[in-house]
């Protein structure tokens, strides 16, 4: 399927999502910090557009992701770019990101000193990566899946309403652990989803040696208006120059650290 127009379409897309999360990442936070200790963890991130992005603007990343590689939506340009690349620079674990992982001690100094998190569409990994980035203190951007309506809410079966509901869950971490909770804000000028959860954590804890949690949570699904394959509205508002989404933005107040690089919290 790849390698017809509609997959190569669908390609394309996908490495623009992928640079669109990774520049609002790079001004959220700096670049420098990105680089910094062990880099990026990109959970789920099969086919590795992510990684891709990241490893272009000099950031480490480790991919977390049972299906890595043999997923069948590889894209031969873009796994031919990652081969450039050794273990010191990107790593493949082929391991759910779950408790059995963050107790394995091969992964123990990976977790602590991580310099972000990342996660488009983590399906029934969302609650994982939520509870450990604030469990340890990690700066996060996280789409959740846009299609999964089996993870709604029965109380509110929208797209929306799981969002609420992540950020609600969310909540309880970040008070368990004395982080700043996830904020809900929006990824401009994307095909798909443009929903983003992002948390820059205000101060940064000692993790604790073995977060555990329970996994019976919620999980992630898609926006009502928008679905994987949706296309975007700005209307008749040109907004911002760089990114076209609505100005004022982050984009022309330029990359400096601690810039928002995403658009608007907007907590539902």
């Amino acid at each position: 399927w790849i390698p017809t127009p509609c997959g190569q379409q669908w390609v394309h897309n996908k490495r623009w999502e992928a640079k669109r999360v990774v520049h609002g990442m790079i001004n959220q936070w700096g670049l420098q910090n990105l680089q910094s200790g062990e880099g990026v963890i990109d959970i789920g991130g099969d086919p590795g557009f992510v990684a891709a992005e990241l490893l272009r603007s000099g950031i480490r990343v480790t991919v977390v992701d049972p299906a890595f590689g043999v997923s069948g939506k590889q894209d031969p340009m873009t796994m031919q770019f990652l081969t450039n690349f050794d273990e010191s620079q990107l790593r493949c674990i082929r391991q759910p990101f779950d408790q059995a992982f963050v107790d394995d001690p091969k992964h123990a100094e990976m977790m602590r000193k991580a310099s972000a998190l990342v996660s488009l569409y983590p399906d029934e990994a969302t609650n994982s990566c939520l509870y450990f980035s604030a469990a340890f203190a990690l700066r996060t951007a996280l789409i959740p899946c846009n299609e999964c309506q089996q993870y709604f809410p029965p109380h509110n079966p929208t797209y929306d309403g799981f969002v609420n509901s992540l950020l609600e869950l969310d909540s309880g971490y970040a008070r368990t652990f004395d982080v700043a909770p996830c904020v809900r804000e929006r990824l401009c000028n994307t095909p798909y989803c443009q929903v983003i959860l992002s948390r820059t954590p205000v101060k940064v804890l000692a993790p604790i040696s073995n977060p555990r949690h329970s996994l019976e949570a919620p999980l992630a699904s898609a926006d009502g208006q928008q679905a994987h394959g949706g296309e975007q509205q700005h209307g008749d508002d040109p907004g911002c120059s760089q990114c076209g989404g609505p100005a004022p933005c982050a984009c022309e107040a330029g990359a400096a650290d601690g810039a928002a690089g995403f658009h608007g919290n907007s907590s539902l």
